[in-house]
């Protein structure tokens, strides 16, 4: 499975096979806790939005336009959410 392609990966996983998604949570969980923390400089909070992120993409995994890298879009949720997370702590 390490092999496969994050196409691959999200393709089976939008066909309900939860292990595609652990492999994509594997694959990408440390660079989407790393853009949290670089952007908010606390472990604690990057490790909730890099909860929320993953919890969004398995939410929204059919909204992904494979047309696109997944990383891109997976990467830009995490920026979305630490810069969301900014505002409502007051950080424009």
């Amino acid at each position: 499975m390490n092999d496969e392609s994050d196409g691959a990966l999200v393709r089976r996983t939008c066909s309900g096979e939860p292990r595609a998604f652990e492999a994509l949570v594997r694959r990408h969980e440390k660079t989407v806790f790393n853009a949290a923390l670089r952007m908010l400089h606390d472990r604690e909070e990057a490790r909730d939005v890099s909860q929320t992120v993953f919890l969004k993409v398995v939410e929204q995994i059919d909204d992904y336009d494979p047309q696109y890298k997944f990383f891109s879009w997976i990467y830009r949720i995490a920026v979305n959410e630490s810069l969301n997370l900014l505002r409502r702590n007051g950080h424009e």
